[in-house]
Formats: C-alpha cells, structure tokens, sequence
C-alpha cells in the first residue's frame, strides 16, 4: 500500500487481484476495486505525479494504471518469469524499479515503458523492496537473504554490497 503524493488517498493491493484506493479523510474506498491483474498484489507504488499507480504482482508482470479512470496506460511489461514483489517510481518519474521473486531487478522507462537496465543479479532471495535515489544514478534492492545491494542503475555494477 502507498499514500498519493497529495497525502489523500492510499493504494491497496491484496492477494484477491484487487487494488482499492481509499479517500484517508473519511475513510472508505473511493476507487476500485479493480481486478487488474490475474493473481495476488503484492505491493503498489504511486508515480510521482499522482495520476498512475504499478502494482506488483504474481503474475509476472509490470502495468502502469490511470489512477482516475482505472484504466491500463501501459503493458503488461515483461522481463520476469516469476512473481513480482516491488516496485518504485523514481522521483522524477521517468523510471520504474522492481524487483522479483527470482533475485533480480530491472529499471523500466515509464514513458517508452520498456527495461532500459537489468536484470540485476546479485541476491540469492526474493528481491522484496526497491527504491530508486534522488539523483537517479542508482537504485537499492532488499532481499530475503537478509541483504541490500546499492547498484549504478546504468551499468548494472554494485556499488555497495551485501549489507547485512
């Protein structure tokens, strides 16, 4: 789940394949629920901007949403073959970070909405959080193995490793 950057409402995605976004003033669902997936949401992220959303999920995919309309912008995009447990915009808005069930991460363009960097291999677990740094010059990944890699999110080499 994930507040807008406005602070009023928040993004929902639970294991049913719905994504709900809650008004935090008076406390109920004002969009949603929308299926737009075909298995678990594991976590979503709001861009920037506040007009669209990505969940993470078991279906393998990354799709960017209109937040107002419910509607798909883009994709699905693929580059895993397994689930995809996180997801990040950049503060800029013009990538996307994930990261997967198969230890890898990958940086997508959010306006050509393809992988411009990745797969990142380095963890043995589940990538299960990203974020991406201010200056856009690098990205943290978080795994099950207990470690966080900070990577040159152009090149794809690791800059710190393994912090346990």
């Amino acid at each position: 789940m994930e507040y807008s950057p406005d602070g009023k409402h928040i993004a929902s995605g639970v294991l049913d394949s719905t994504i709900c976004i809650w008004d935090t003033n008076i406390r109920e669902v004002v969009l949603g629920p929308w299926k737009w997936h075909n298995s678990h949401v594991y976590s979503v992220v709001y861009s920037p901007d506040g007009k669209h959303i990505v969940p993470g999920s078991l279906d393998s995919t990354v799709c960017v949403w209109d937040v107002k309309t419910g509607e798909l912008v883009s994709g699905p995009l693929k580059g895993y073959n397994s689930t995809v447990f996180s997801v990040a915009y950049s503060s800029d808005g013009k990538n996307i970070v994930s990261g997967s069930l198969d230890g890898t991460a990958c940086v997508w363009d959010a306006d050509i909405r393809h992988v411009v960097s990745g797969p990142f291999k380095g963890h043995y677990g589940s990538v299960l959080s990203m974020d991406c740094f201010s200056n856009g010059k690098h990205i943290a990944s978080g795994s099950y193995d207990n470690t966080i890699y900070i990577w040159n999110a152009k090149t794809r080499e690791v800059v710190l490793e393994a912090l346990k």
